[in-house]
């Protein structure tokens, strides 16, 4: 993960963005992709791994959803099968979605 974030981070014009959205809460594999899951990052591990790259005052992160969405995730319910209201409360203990932008500099 830190080379492929450092090479986006390279490939970024100045003052360009880079949008990332890695799993919170995430079912694993018990097959052969589960020795390959690396993806389920926590807000401060996602962070901590951008500032390897930005500059921390350039990074913002946000978690998305909630131990109602995340249930329902797991069992693999759609959207529609579930009171819309449930989805929307944020609880940043149950994340099941953590996002974020970094920011590169103007050279």
């Amino acid at each position: 993960m830190p080379a492929a974030l450092a090479e986006l981070a390279r490939a970024l014009k100045p003052g360009g963005t880079l949008l990332v959205t890695v799993p919170g809460i995430s079912p694993i594999d018990r097959g052969p992709w589960g020795f390959t899951w690396f993806w389920s990052l926590t807000e401060i591990a996602l962070r901590q791994l951008l500032a390897s790259v930005f500059e921390e005052k350039d990074i913002e992160v946000e978690t998305f959803g909630n131990v109602f969405a995340a249930v329902c995730f797991l069992q693999g319910l759609a959207a529609s099968e579930v009171p819309y209201a449930k989805l929307d409360v944020l609880d940043r203990s149950f994340p099941v979605i953590v996002a974020a932008a970094a920011r590169r500099r103007l050279e």
